[in-house]
């Protein structure tokens, strides 16, 4: 009689538990004895993802008031589409860093300013005080905002709730998401486990080399019973036909806004929201193609 094998262990955890502990995994242990595989937990394993991180354009960055004004200095509309991303991406890293700043220390900050007014003996009694505290709660709530935002595109969810704030709810689907995403292990053909980074990303890049090889490069004839009409002239022109600014933004548009970015760490959002800046670059560089 065959042996049938399922996998009936999990490991379970609540929201809470895994945003204290976004980077735990389990590992399945060797069964002896015993018609089960224990399980072990790993609150704290090695990080693989120590290397810089690549730029992703934040959304949040449009909320500040000085963004218009730094992105119409910025942009460099002479240059081509990709020399003037690049250089947009080292401007903004610059400005995140220089005006719009850690949004965690300004939320610490600020709530610790709140506390130090409510501490106060006068607190309750003096208008100034409760002045203070209004103009503090109202730049906690743009901290707040901002940091639901950021939150939301990390998470990749494609919609906002308005109301309460779900910014638990994106933070545990951003850890949760990025678990999933992160390979600690792979196996190769011989069935040994690999786990040093550098050999799993050598093993990936070699899977999907020979995935998209052309094992047979003749180029054979569609058969087929079926004819196909020809086409009309007006539509063979229409292919070839050059698109106008018009027709390039209606395509940008229809694009997901937080969809994965290319390479350069923009997504859609990006050029939707500052049209009018980058348009002329990014349609020279449609049309160019």
């Amino acid at each position: 009689m065959d042996r049938v094998f399922k996998r009936l262990d999990r490991a379970l955890a609540n929201a809470e538990w895994r945003r204290e502990f976004g980077d735990a995994r389990v590992e399945v242990l060797p069964r002896v004895n015993y018609d089960h595989h224990p399980l072990m937990i790993i609150l704290n394993p090695e990080r693989m993802d120590t290397r810089d991180k690549p730029f992703r354009y934040e959304i949040m960055w449009k909320t500040h008031p000085e963004f218009n004004t730094f992105l119409l200095s910025s942009w460099k509309g002479d240059q081509t589409l990709p020399i003037a991303l690049c250089s947009m991406t080292t401007s903004l890293k610059e400005w995140n860093k220089q005006v719009f700043g850690n949004l965690f220390k300004k939320k610490r900050r600020i709530l610790n300013r709140i506390v130090g007014i409510q501490k106060v003996p006068s607190y309750g009694e003096n208008p100034f005080l409760e002045d203070l505290e209004e103009n503090r709660a109202k730049k906690l709530e743009s901290i707040l905002d901002q940091e639901e935002l950021m939150w939301l595109q990390k998470s990749k969810q494609q919609w906002i709730v308005d109301g309460d704030r779900n910014t638990h709810y994106y933070h545990t689907k951003t850890a949760t998401r990025r678990r999933k995403n992160r390979i600690v292990k792979l196996r190769k053909d011989n069935g040994a486990w690999c786990e040093d980074p550098e050999e799993i990303k050598m093993l990936a890049m070699e899977f999907y080399r020979n995935l998209y090889i052309e094992k047979n490069n003749e180029n054979l004839l569609l058969k087929t019973s079926l004819t196909y009409p020809q086409m009309d002239e007006q539509h063979k022109l229409a292919l070839i036909d050059t698109p106008s600014c018009l027709d390039i933004y209606k395509a940008v548009a229809s694009i997901g806004s937080l969809k994965a970015p290319r390479e350069d760490g923009f997504p859609a959002i990006f050029f939707k929201e500052n049209w009018q800046v980058v348009k002329d670059s990014f349609t020279r560089f449609v049309i160019s193609l």
